[in-house]
């Protein structure tokens, strides 16, 4: 089961998720976080409380991606990292190791 909580600093909204990206639940945090995502330009998602996730998070992600165009990521656990690589989901989502960083990239 995964929970969502929502934080701003400055003009990014910082998404950090809990608890695996698993089954069918995860509709109901994807409804929440695109609700959020209507009053927000800037967004990042902290995964560092996320150890896994099945198809039904990894089409979460794929579908924030395209509602965004952009998908930035930090603090992904070792497990998830390599199955965003082994998926080649690498090659279209922004991953950083820090907040700041990922914060710092969308100020260029």
């Amino acid at each position: 089961m995964s929970t969502v909580k929502f934080e701003k600093k400055g003009d990014t909204l910082v998404i950090r998720l809990y608890g695996s990206l698993a089954g069918a639940e995860v509709s109901d945090t994807k409804e929440r976080i695109c609700k959020e995502l209507e009053d927000s330009q800037k967004a990042i998602f902290d995964l560092s409380e996320v150890p896994f996730a099945d198809e039904f998070g990894m089409e979460m992600l794929l579908s924030l991606y395209k509602k965004q165009g952009k998908l930035l990521l930090f603090g992904l656990s070792k497990r998830l990292e390599d199955k965003i690589e082994i998926l080649k989901l690498c090659q279209i989502f922004q991953i950083f190791k820090t907040e700041q960083e990922a914060i710092d990239s969308l100020a260029v």
